[in-house]
């Protein structure tokens, strides 16, 4: 779980690193060749980051709708055990 956040985090300040590159990038009439490299490493990076963004919380909520799934389990066993409720 630690790594999906850290995963999480770093989309974060990747695409605020990308919104800083973009914003001084669209800021030039003429950009070097040096400025649209770094725009499009820039450019890379967010899609990479947006992936692995997007695999992590997938697997995040899988885990918290299993987790509540169990849950959801247990409070009717023990209903159905302890206090002798019939749940459907």
């Amino acid at each position: 779980m630690n790594e999906k956040l850290n995963t999480i985090s770093e989309f974060f300040i990747t695409k605020e690193r990308f919104e800083t590159i973009k914003k001084e990038f669209q800021k030039k009439s003429s950009p070097s060749k040096e400025d649209v490299d770094t725009y499009n490493k820039s450019v890379k990076d967010i899609n990479s980051a947006s992936d692995a963004f997007n695999k992590a919380s997938q697997s995040l909520n899988k885990e918290r709708n299993d987790v509540l799934n169990d849950w959801n389990k247990a409070v009717k066993v023990f209903l159905m055990n302890i206090l002798r409720i019939t749940i459907k």
